[in-house]
């Protein structure tokens, strides 16, 4: 039989960077170390005290199927550690499990007088199936089988917890280690890497530098789980909920922010601070806002008394567009500006041109007057960049 982890639903916060990394690295070191002995890149000897080797051991491998079984055990708890973690925290956790294995490992082997040698991924990878099961055991894990009974072949997928997966492959180890007579073998380095994988879980769980959402080892021990699972959808409900209260707040903050702004303008105006009045107005939101017709009628008015002119453009412009009752008188002083002070005949007659047919006596008496001024600047040669739709 033959199965490997492939996938898994546990919440994944960062991409699994590292990884990747580890995978590509592990077999790049593969193909340049092969089956030499590459002391430049050393095994785990028992016998040589060599901290070099309680790093590199854990990325030298036998041969191609215990590089490839490794390497796809890596895959889902990489990635569930990881995606934890983020990529830096996850590089030390990675390699500082290999380095405490292989400090471990050696002394105790040296100190024993055991003979023998260490090499792979997999103490390291327990290791990381140790943090797994502390931080997701309830999340779960895709398995592929291929199961051969006789000449009949059997493959298919389970869904297993992490908890169960680990328990069951944990009991597998242990019982491997007891077949061996207890004696040291890669199920007992198996274990060491575990053993060194879960109190570092732990500590990193206390310290919050995971966030399980209540869903860790200690909270399954404990019963105090969360009562369930949000719904996306509702999540998605609340949060817009949640938002359009915020909006709905705001928008009577600024409404009544803009009610105390017309009266603090109206009492600019009064004191015939016209300059600090235009200033509220910009303020409150200028072109973004409409004031009430007799506050923005006096506003331009004001704004073309202390002769402001680009402020004095705005505002007309904006009784032309917002205040149709208003639309006729200020498309005549806004023509008068273009013409006297901007020197932009051409927009000024196309500011007229807007203007109804039927229009009282003085005013049409001062638009014909204004068209006769605009066409006479045309005719004197006055240069215009151009004419925008006013």
């Amino acid at each position: 039989m033959f199965f490997f982890p492939f996938a898994t639903d546990a919440p994944i916060y960062h991409w699994p960077i590292i990884t990747v990394l580890m995978i590509v690295l592990n077999l790049v070191i593969f193909a340049t170390t092969g089956h030499s002995a590459a002391t430049w890149f050393p095994n785990l000897k028992f016998h040589e005290i060599n901290p070099l080797a309680w790093i590199t051991c854990n990325f030298r491998h036998a041969d191609v199927m215990h590089l490839v079984g490794n390497m796809l055990f890596l895959w889902p708890f990489g990635l569930v550690a990881e995606g934890k973690l983020g990529w830096w925290r996850f590089l030390l956790a990675y390699l500082g499990i290999g380095a405490i294995f292989g400090a471990a490992t050696q002394i105790a082997m040296y100190s024993g007088g055991v003979r023998g040698e260490a090499l792979g991924a997999s103490a390291v990878i327990f290791g990381l199936l140790a943090l797994c099961v502390v931080w997701a055991p309830k999340n779960d894990l895709k398995v592929c089988y291929v199961f051969m009974l006789g000449f009949r072949l059997s493959a298919g997928i389970w869904e297993v917890s992490i908890l169960t997966f680990s328990g069951v492959y944990l009991a597998w180890q242990v019982l491997s280690f007891a077949l061996a007579g207890f004696n040291v073998s890669s199920a007992l380095l198996h274990l060491v890497g575990f053993a060194v994988g879960f109190p570092l879980g732990i500590a990193l769980l206390k310290f919050r530098v995971v966030d399980c959402e209540g869903w860790d080892l200690l909270a399954v021990w404990s019963g105090k789980l969360p009562t369930a699972i949000p719904d996306l959808g509702q999540q998605r409900a609340q949060t817009e909920a949640t938002n359009q209260k915020y909006q709905e707040k705001a928008e009577q903050q600024l409404q009544e922010s803009r009610t105390a702004a017309v009266d603090l303008i109206q009492h600019h105006l009064a004191d015939g601070r016209t300059a600090i009045a235009y200033a509220v107005y910009v303020k409150h939101g200028g072109s973004a806002w409409q004031l009430p017709e007799a506050q923005m009628a006096a506003l331009t008015n004001a704004v073309v008394t202390e002769k402001m002119w680009p402020e004095a453009i705005a505002l007309l412009q904006r009784m032309i567009t917002d205040y149709p009752d208003q639309a006729a008188a200020a498309r005549l002083k806004l023509a008068h500006i273009l013409i006297q002070i901007e020197n932009r005949p051409k927009q000024a007659l196309a500011v007229l041109g807007k203007l109804p047919l039927a229009l009282s006596d003085p005013m049409a008496k001062q638009r014909d007057q204004l068209v006769l001024l605009a066409q006479k600047e045309i005719d004197e040669g006055t240069l215009e960049m151009g004419v925008e739709d006013w």
